[in-house]
């Protein structure tokens, strides 16, 4: 059995800048893991039935399962501070007329309206992933950097803390205080979460910062004869003189491979006569 190291994670939080956004992001990891069950606690323990408690949990899920790889999109092109409180104020009226409609006792109509609109939610996830991998891809750490691969299991950990102890809080707050108890702090916890991201500019990366310092960091852009697009942009082909380098693995492609190898000899040897 493989020996676990309790300081694995030590060089991960001696990265003192990345303690605001994955605060932040935690906060809303929080409330999108309690979303679900929390509604549904919410609206059966208001009086409504089950049925329209499951119907408005499941339109949540269908909206976020919808709206927000396309919020994340957004994101890529535009950056988090541009987009994030947009879409987040849109999720939170929806949880504001959840809420308004759950504690007025009204019409069932209004909750399906304000499941759908809560699905607007940004990925913390995907925010905090990507914040680390520009830290640590950017050079900005130095020697200070840790394995990517460290970064994604410590930030998996941080999942599994908000999916095991945010459903629990939101029913324990819902039975013991009011319904709409637990809610309302998921709600409370994600506003201060997109405030703190969206103040901590000094680590987000900004659009296109993956394919500009492929551009200008891996190699002279006059030798590049080819590239290569998979997660950023790198060369794959490059020459220089009488130089030539190549990144590719055609010995994986059988006869195509050993094709690409032949035309690639010939042309190098054809192109030093």
């Amino acid at each position: 059995m493989a020996k676990v190291s309790p300081g694995v994670y030590k060089k991960v939080l001696r990265v003192r800048e990345a303690y605001p956004f994955d605060i932040a992001c935690l906060l809303m990891r929080f409330f999108g893991s309690m979303l679900n069950i929390g509604v549904v606690t919410m609206i059966t323990l208001s009086g409504y039935s089950f049925l329209t408690a499951g119907l408005s949990s499941s339109l949540i899920a269908l909206s976020i399962f919808v709206v927000t790889p396309r919020v994340s999109k957004r994101i890529d092109e535009r950056g988090q501070s541009a987009v994030v409180p947009k879409a987040a104020a849109v999720s939170l009226l929806g949880l504001v007329v959840l809420i308004a409609n759950v504690a007025l006792h009204g019409p069932v109509w209004p909750l399906f309206v304000g499941a759908l609109l809560v699905g607007f939610f940004p990925s913390p996830q995907a925010m905090a992933r990507a914040r680390w991998t520009y830290l640590i891809r950017s050079g900005r750490l130095g020697e200070a950097a840790p394995d990517l691969r460290t970064m994604f299991s410590y930030e998996s950990v941080l999942d599994d803390m908000a999916f095991i102890f945010s459903p629990s809080i939101s029913i324990a707050l819902a039975a013991a205080i009011a319904p709409v108890a637990g809610m309302v702090c998921g709600g409370v916890a994600f506003a201060v979460g997109v405030v703190l991201l969206c103040t901590a500019k000094s680590t987000e990366p900004h659009p296109g910062w993956s394919q500009a310092g492929a551009a200008g960091n891996d190699a002279d852009a006059a030798d590049v004869l080819a590239r290569t697009h998979y997660t950023r942009s790198f060369p794959c082909i490059v020459r220089h003189g009488n130089v030539w380098g190549c990144q590719f693995h055609p010995e994986k492609s059988s006869a195509l491979g050993q094709r690409i190898l032949k035309n690639f000899v010939n042309i190098v040897e054809e192109d030093g006569r």
